[in-house]
């Protein structure tokens, strides 16, 4: 059930985010100073990405996949229904704060259209539904916290509806 749904949600973000950053910062008209590259990896927070290596916008930022919390069932008959609270933590740095806050803004609508194709995918049969179960947050650090660089991090949990058919 977790191990599940951090599995599909890794490998969606995998799949879309830089393509749908990029397509963002190109229909806002945002070039330069601007990146769509991410590395994406899986049960890390983005507090621990940020502490283990670069996130710096020149070398690439990086989305934290991970969940901690399910409400579920006993298994019926053809399967257990499950609802799996996953976080995706997008961190990068830069020394431009006003490009790294317009950056980070960008990057939580393109988590969200990843968020938009997890319906169907790999027995998931929901994602992000209803309004108000999905949560998107900004945390912005600047300069003045005595770094030479400023740090954001997006923060988006949405909850993964799925069946468990297996064993």
């Amino acid at each position: 059930m977790i191990y599940d749904a951090v599995e599909r949600v890794h490998a969606i973000l995998e799949a879309n985010f830089a393509t749908d950053m990029a397509a963002l910062l190109t229909a806002k008209s945002l070039t330069t100073g601007y990146v769509s590259t991410v590395t994406v990896v899986k049960r890390r927070t983005a507090i621990h990405e940020a502490a283990r290596g670069d996130v710096n916008l020149a070398t690439g930022p990086r989305i934290g996949v991970w969940s901690g919390a399910a409400v579920t069932q006993a298994k019926i008959q053809d399967g257990r229904d499950s609802i799996v609270m996953v976080t995706m933590e997008y961190v990068a740095r830069g020394s431009d704060e006003d490009i790294l806050a317009i950056q980070s803004e960008v990057a939580a609508e393109a988590i969200m259209m990843s968020v938009d194709v997890m319906h169907g995918v790999n027995a998931a049969i929901g994602a992000g539904l209803p309004i108000g179960e999905t949560t998107v947050e900004i945390m912005r650090s600047s300069h003045a916290s005595g770094q030479d660089y400023a740090q954001d991090i997006v923060t988006v949990v949405t909850p993964i509806v799925s069946r468990d058919i297996g064993l």
